[in-house]
Parts: structure tokens; sequence; C-alpha cells
């Protein structure tokens, strides 16, 4: 007799024979996870155990415990090294496609209904802003693949969707997988997808976006990026300050990504660790206290490193 132990909504690969007992190696669990134990008759040899019998537990466990997952990337190596970390660390992933190109992956998408895609931004026939556009809406989960390349992950962050850089490690692909997996990177709107695609053109054709979704406890906010007065760091989270006073928003993202996306943009800058400004909303420097006196009335400080940084741009604006 050979027990099968399934751990929550995941398999736990271990078995043992005889008893009732958790496996030994668990060292600890949580008082909300449940061991099921599913015993059967086998009369193979143990080493057949691997190939025999856990294909056919992993058959057992609800059909939501598995996402249905494409890789859609024109580089081998990019394909190869995703396709192995999800292989080796993530039973809760089922690779069902590889694609090279957007015309691949488009007919991959149709003929799979996969739950969750990770996509190149760049590739030979097209970009995956051009994938997505050809849903009217996009019933699964996008993680982009991307380069360090500063207005693909500009156009990323105006459109508050989520990517990961290259090369993929196990840790950043491991944080992503988790946060899908939690529910916690939603199913982008048609509005995010025309955002961020606005933006990535906008900005391969040097021109700068003029609109940015920020995502909040409350949803997602469509705001003119010229009205933003400055951000500034709240924790894990960011306020942002706009020319309205009444539309003061607290972002779920903390302060470094908007310094990131906010790269392309002359007249945003860090100006100290808690601290972004739009040097266009500035009323004054004030030498005394080292400070920008900023047009809702705040006065926000400069660290001494970007003193001379900061009075050097707004002298050339």
């Amino acid at each position: 007799m050979v027990d099968l132990w399934v751990m929550g909504r995941h398999f736990v690969n271990m078995l043992h024979f005889q008893g009732s007992r958790k496996p030994s190696f668990v060292k600890s669990v949580p008082s909300n996870i449940t061991f099921v134990s599913i015993s059967c008759s086998y009369t193979g040899f143990p080493g057949d155990l691997l190939t025999d019998i856990l294909p056919l537990s992993a058959s057992l466990l609800p059909s939501e415990a598995f996402m249905k997952t494409l890789i859609i990337d024109d580089e081998p190596q990019c394909q190869e090294v995703l396709e192995l970390l999800i292989r080796e660390n993530h039973p809760e992933l089922t690779l069902v496609g590889i694609a090279g190109n957007v015309a691949q992956g488009l007919a991959l998408i149709r003929e799979k209904s996969p739950e969750l895609v990770f996509l190149d931004v760049e590739m030979p026939d097209g970009s995956g802003f051009d994938l997505m556009s050809s849903f009217p809406q996009v019933p699964f989960n996008v993680v982009f693949v991307t380069a360090h390349n500063d207005y693909a992950v500009s156009a990323f962050r105006m459109g508050a969707l989520d990517f990961i850089h290259k090369p993929v490690t196990a840790d950043n692909l491991r944080e992503t997988v988790e946060r899908v997996m939690q529910k916690q990177i939603e199913k982008a709107t048609v509005e995010q997808w025309r955002l961020a695609f606005e933006a990535f053109n906008q900005l391969k054709s040097e021109k700068l976006p003029t609109r940015m979704i920020v995502s909040t406890l409350k949803g997602l906010h469509v705001i003119p990026i010229e009205n933003i007065i400055r951000l500034q760091a709240d924790g894990s989270t960011t306020e942002i300050f706009q020319k309205s006073a009444d539309k003061r928003l607290i972002a779920s993202t903390h302060l470094g990504a908007y310094e990131e996306q906010f790269k392309p943009f002359e007249n945003f800058v860090r100006v100290h660790r808690g601290h972004i400004v739009n040097l266009l909303e500035v009323l004054e420097y004030i030498r005394s206290d080292n400070s920008l006196l900023m047009s809702d009335n705040y006065p926000v400080p400069v660290s001494r490193s970007m003193r001379e940084e900061v009075i050097d741009r707004l002298s050339k604006l």
C-alpha cells in the first residue's frame, strides 16, 4: 500500500509506505494546511514509483491547482531558461506551449486558451503590444519579459502592468508567480493595454507619454502626467499630489518604481530618498534650508548629493 500526500492546493512530491503519519521531511506545517492521504495498491518496483504513480496523483488534484502557461519569446536561450525554471520549480504551472514570434504566439493562445502568458516585448514580426491588441478583452494574465529597456519599462509602469527583467532568475520568477497565484496580478483592463501601448509607441518615437495609470486599493486611476506636482514615499506605497487639492492618490507602488518610470522625463527628478518632484511645479529654491517650495506650498527637502543637479536642471527649464 502506498500513501500519496496532497498539501493544500499543491502536491507534495514525496511518498511513504504504510501508516498514516505526515511525511517526516515536513518540519513544520501551518495549522491551516491540511494533508490528505490517498491510498492505492502498487505492485511495481519502488524505483518506478516516480514515473508510475506521481502523474496519477497529480491528476487527482483540483484542476484549478494548475495554471496553463505559455512562453512567447524569440530568444531560444530565454525560452530554455524559462522552461527549465518553470518545470523544475513551479508545479503549479503547466507549460502548454512555446512560441517564437507574434504570429505563432497568437495561434498558440487561440489553440491552448492559457491562463498565464510570459510575453517578450520585441520580436521579429512585431511587439508584445501588437499581439495583445488582437484581443478586445484579455482573458489571461500577462507578464512581460524584457531586457533592460528604459522605454519599455516606462511604458509598463505607465499602464501599471507587470514585468520581469532578462535574464530571468529563479528568485524573480518565484516572486512573480507568487503574485499571480495570490491574485495580486490582475488581468489587465483594455484601458491599461491601450495606455501602455500608447506610451510604448510614444517613447519609441522619442515623444513623452501624456497619461499614466495609478493603481490604488480602490482601483485604477488614469491621470494626466502634467497634473502631477510631486510624489512622496510612504512605506511601500507612494502619495501622488496633483494640481487639484482633492486629487491626492495613494499608489500601491513604491517610490523607486516611479523613479524608474519617469527616467525619460527631464522635469521629474528624485531630489531626496523620499521625494520625486515635477520641476515645472517648483515656485522657489530655498537656499537657506536646501528645499524646493512647490506649487502646493509644500517645502520638499533636497539631499546634499542632489543639490547641484537640481539647481542645474532648474536653470535649464
